[in-house]
């Protein structure tokens, strides 16, 4: 309780042949990287603009949701997996 814990984030240089990660901590990182805190705003972005363009009234708000899309893929490609420590909730 006194003392200070640091949290390390797994990064593609610092979790494979490092002492800290072993096992299970590639796993999480895998699996992070897959269905992680930010990239469900992804997966609900797409679910709803599918949904919204199958009725003519929310059409519109069906291009609004996909027009995020590019953004957020942006994030999961580039940002979230060498820079984990913004993939945070």
């Amino acid at each position: 309780m006194d003392k200070y814990v640091t949290i390390l984030f797994g990064t593609p240089w610092n979790l494979f042949g490092s002492e800290e990660f072993e096992g299970i901590e590639i796993l999480v990182y895998l699996q992070q990287l897959a269905f992680g805190n930010k990239r469900l705003a992804l997966y609900a972005h797409a679910f709803m603009a599918s949904a919204m363009l199958l009725h003519p009234i929310t059409f519109s708000i069906g291009m609004y949701w996909f027009a995020q899309l590019p953004f957020q893929v942006i994030l999961d490609l580039f940002i979230y997996p060498f820079l984990p420590q913004f993939d945070t909730p």
